[in-house]
């Protein structure tokens, strides 16, 4: 490449990397700017390393990702169930039946047009058509003349783009005949395919290529023509498609996943490469509550809804028939027409373009639920801002843990927030909860709130020690914008509960660590979105200058701990790396115990004797492990303190003391993190039995 065309490459991608497309600026879409709270101007990729895959290597990685992938399909997908597209209802009525009528115009301007013969009387729909029919007619499960799936993306994406043009030209048309309707229900959005099929997307933490991206758009923005889309010869020959063909997850609002046959191999397959994509959606999207995805294989479509503890998905719809088509459009519609919440998206998490900022409403906690409504009847919340995400849900399923650095200033539009800036620390999480918050006994808000009563006043040497609540609570969402009526956000109020009970949760009892326990019958687990604000900020212990800080930070945090429980009767139940912080201070540092997620309220608890496997799988105690009927103490968290000592032993605490090992396979401690919890019990005991076994081993 000549040395002018080189900078202008460098000048097209740095400009992208910064959100702004010198070719084509977009508006301000309906839904939230979908942008990654990592810094904007230059994008960043969280780390998936944790305590259990340290020492893995990439390609380890790679392998363990798609084995978990095919897990997680055999245990949380549930296919074939009705009323898959009702879930994306709008809720407000007369949205809806607009929406209606115009997925009944649209599914019976679809079929005119398929059956209009050589010559349809709209250039553009025929464009389409042109291109689309050859999926349609694809038979037997396979496109005839087609030797692969790449040969399908191309009908896929136009009858995508053809759907959007028919919403988007009914909308014009209800403008022009009744424009006070088109305000009131209109389509917020229309769903196009990315640019590019077959691709990597620029903030994926792999390699891996998906095979469309269906990307929101504003209304009012025409629908870009199939022939107008960039090849990869284009990609290759112009800066100018370079830059405007990349494609992020951090804008998708769900991936499309095709297969070239309809076999239950295929659609096994698909569902695999679905969960290892969707997952990049959660990690991308601060603002992503639940997600979609479809998946193809030949002319067999399904729709699947991914959830913190159940992947749905509708019954098989065959585009080859006319009802298929029409219940595909109706989704579609749906789509365009509903509320950002009914497509997963949390209201109560803004994108402030303008201030390149979060928004972040936290519930505010009181004592009195009377005292915590607005007139409107809303929840009361205080709101902070927020750029910098430390931590992301890495897993498909589970808590969905995101945290935040935050304020609460509203920065100016003449300076962006700095690190200096955060004096808050927000926690969004999904744990698994009762449905009644009085009955949650295993509530983190609760807790904190109890903690800070009873330690506030009394034990300030403890100052810093432990996370001081500021606000928290569940979060609450209005079904739309003109309503009063409000639902706290479950997952039982996002699936309703005749598909919940369909799906997989009502088979699983599950924590992060333990997914069945034998001495209770199958229930449907319930999880509840909370979200709570704290301080002090800490320190990961990897940003330790020395072991003696580290032995300093380890006294601190098992000294709180241990006032916490004599006094609070809070036990913690996971002492790990990842919830052992520090800061530093005029005198040296000191520690930090955070995330009380997991903990236990003896006094409010019962005493019940048998507990459910709480905590990270390498540092967890024999007891928790072997989930027997010994009631988990004190004891159970002091013996995960050893583990963690054993860990960073081995390992090193941050990249300075990282230690490499040839074989790294072969280490005693990694028998810590076996497939099976049962076995890690027993391989801790081989190594800890006493002291002349501990000693004589080299982990």
């Amino acid at each position: 490449m000549p040395p002018r065309k080189r900078a202008s490459a460098q000048r097209a991608a740095s400009t992208s990397a910064a959100g702004v497309n010198p070719k084509r600026r977009r508006k301000e879409n309906t839904l939230p700017e979908l942008s990654t709270a990592y810094d904007s101007k230059k994008p960043q990729v969280p780390s998936t390393s944790t305590a259990a895959s340290c020492g893995t290597t990439n390609n380890e990685t790679k392998k363990r990702r798609k084995a978990d992938a095919q897990s997680l399909v055999n245990t949380y997908l549930t296919r074939n169930i009705d009323g898959i597209a009702d879930l994306a209802v709008p809720e407000n009525k007369s949205v809806k039946q607009h929406a209606d009528s115009v997925a009944l115009t649209t599914a019976d301007q679809l079929e005119e047009l398929i059956n209009a013969g050589a010559r349809p009387k709209n250039n553009v729909l025929s464009d389409y058509r042109q291109q689309f029919l050859p999926w349609l007619l694809m038979k037997r499960g396979s496109c005839d003349g087609a030797k692969n799936e790449r040969a399908m993306y191309a009908p896929i994406s136009a009858f995508l783009c053809c759907v959007a043009h028919m919403i988007q030209s009914s909308a014009s048309r209800k403008h022009t005949k009744k424009k006070s309707t088109f305000n009131a229900a209109a389509p917020s959005r229309l769903l196009i395919p990315s640019e590019r099929c077959d691709m990597t997307c620029c903030d994926a933490d792999d390699k891996t290529r998906i095979d469309i991206g269906i990307m929101p758009q504003g209304i009012d923005k025409l629908v870009q023509k199939e022939s107008e889309k960039l090849t990869e010869s284009d990609k290759d020959e112009t800066v100018d498609g370079l830059e405007y063909s990349q494609v992020w997850y951090k804008d998708m609002f769900a991936v499309i996943e095709v297969k070239h046959k309809a076999t239950e191999t295929d659609f096994n397959d698909a569902y695999v490469q679905l969960f290892m994509y969707t997952r990049n959606i959660y990690v991308t999207q601060p603002n992503r509550r639940f997600a979609w995805g479809i998946v193809i294989c030949g002319t067999k479509v399904e729709v699947c809804v991914f959830g913190p503890n159940y992947a749905v998905a509708s019954k098989m719809m065959d585009i080859s028939a006319a009802a298929g088509r029409h219940e595909f459009v109706r989704l579609l519609v749906y789509w365009s027409f509903s509320e950002e919440h009914r497509l997963g998206y949390d209201p109560t998490v803004r994108r402030l373009s303008e201030l390149s900022c979060w928004e972040i409403e936290v519930p505010v906690y009181v004592e009195s639920k009377n005292d915590a409504t607005a007139e409107t009847g809303m929840p009361l919340t205080k709101t902070y801002y927020s750029n910098l995400m430390v931590t992301v849900p890495e897993r498909l399923f589970g808590r969905h843990t995101r945290c935040f650095l935050a304020t609460p200033d509203k920065p100016s539009d003449s300076r962006e927030l700095e690190i200096d800036d955060y004096t808050v620390f927000i926690k969004d999480a999904w744990p698994e909860a009762d449905d009644d918050s009085d009955k949650d006994m295993r509530d983190e808000i609760k807790h904190s709130i109890k903690i800070k009563r009873k330690l506030g006043k009394s034990r300030q040497d403890l100052d810093g020690m432990y996370p001081v609540i500021e606000a928290g609570g569940r979060i609450h969402i209005a079904k739309h914008a003109r309503s009063s009526e409000i639902a706290e956000d479950t997952t039982r109020a996002i699936l309703g509960n005749s598909i919940l009970l369909q799906s997989k949760a009502a088979e699983l009892r599950e924590t992060e660590a333990d997914r069945e326990s034998a001495d209770t019958e199958p229930a449907v687990h319930v999880r509840v979105h909370k979200r709570i604000a704290t301080t002090p900020i800490g320190l990961p212990i990897s940003k330790a200058n020395s072991v003696y800080d580290m032995l300093v930070i380890f006294a601190d945090v098992m000294r709180c701990h241990y006032a916490i429980y004599k006094e609070c009767k809070i036990l913690h139940r996971d002492i790990s790396i990842g919830n052992i912080m520090f800061r530093r201070t005029d005198e040296g540092v000191s520690g930090l115990l955070i995330d009380f997620d997991h903990s236990k309220d003896e006094e409010e608890d019962g005493g019940a004797t048998h507990d459910m496997r709480t905590g990270t799988l390498p540092f967890m105690s024999i007891n928790n492990l072997e989930n027997n009927h010994t009631k988990r103490n004190v004891l159970d968290d002091w013996e995960s303190l050893i583990y963690i000592l054993c860990w960073i032993g081995t390992y090193g605490y941050n990249s300075k003391t990282r230690r490499e090992f040839e074989n790294g396979e072969s280490l005693m401690i990694r028998q810590w993190v076996a497939d099976d919890m049962k076995c890690d019990a027993k391989n801790k005991r081989n190594s800890l039995h006493s002291s002349e076994t501990f000693a004589s081993k080299e982990f």
